[in-house]
């Protein structure tokens, strides 16, 4: 059972989200500048060490851990989702709203698959997408 069992509530039907990491080789950018991409938008926390699960949810918390990857000096989207440290858990906390959500979980999925980051593929478990929370399991 997960120490953070109570961050995430169950799925309701027909709102559990499942995705897997986009395949590098198929994807749109060349693998160098998805790579770097990817390595600008993940939060510092995840790059730096290795977590039992990493939960994300939607929920603006500038309380939190901010990432080093924020780009000061912009008028505007220069945030990156914030973090929480529970042990060897982890909880992302993304902009409110299910969009947002899955997207961050599908950037963290997709750098934590590249061959360069040596990690095995998280799996993205049930979610439920109407509250923004979804729950990344690496």
């Amino acid at each position: 059972m997960s120490v953070l069992a109570n961050a995430v509530p169950a799925a309701l039907p027909g709102s559990v989200l499942r995705m897997s990491p986009i395949a590098v080789d198929g994807h749109t950018m060349a693998p160098d500048r998805l790579l770097r991409y990817l390595q600008i938008k993940v939060h510092h926390l995840i790059q730096d060490h290795d977590w039992d699960s990493i939960h994300v949810v939607g929920g603006y918390d500038r309380e939190a851990v901010i990432s080093t990857h924020e780009k000061n000096g912009k008028l505007f989207n220069f945030e990156r989702p914030t973090a929480e440290i529970h042990g060897r858990d982890l909880i992302v906390k993304a902009f409110p709203g299910a969009d947002y959500v899955h997207h961050y979980a599908l950037i963290i999925a997709t750098y934590l698959s590249t061959p360069t980051t040596s990690r095995t593929p998280p799996s993205i478990l049930p979610g439920q997408r109407r509250s923004g929370r979804l729950r990344v399991r690496s």
